[in-house]
């Protein structure tokens, strides 16, 4: 697991992409690439890796795709679906049941 992090921030650095020095910082389209491999959308990162160039202070590429992370996150909770409950599926079958009934009336 070390390893496996270890490897990752150096990714993400710009070591693996540049011989192994640290101190180029990580393109755009690398980076979107490191996102891409981890489904994660590399746009919601966006602003933290562009603070580094920027000489705002903070930020980063480690920290861009910790915010890749939570705002996946987020956009999960928002998209999860509510298992229906027992009331909610007699609620269902009582529609059906109305609905089959008014076709039979047509007939």
């Amino acid at each position: 697991m070390r390893a496996c992090i270890k490897a990752l921030c150096h990714a993400l650095s710009g070591g693996a992409a540049h011989g192994g020095s640290t101190t180029t910082t990580i393109s755009w389209n690398e980076f979107s690439t490191i996102m891409m491999n981890f489904n994660l959308l590399p746009e919601d990162g966006f602003q933290s890796v562009h603070q580094i160039g920027d000489g705002g202070g903070g930020g980063g590429p480690i920290q861009a795709f910790l915010d890749c992370i939570l705002k996946s996150v987020e956009r999960e909770k928002q998209d999860t679906v509510v298992l229906p409950t027992k009331e909610n599926d007699d609620d269902d079958n009582k529609e059906k049941s109305d609905f089959m009934n008014q076709d039979d009336d047509y007939r």
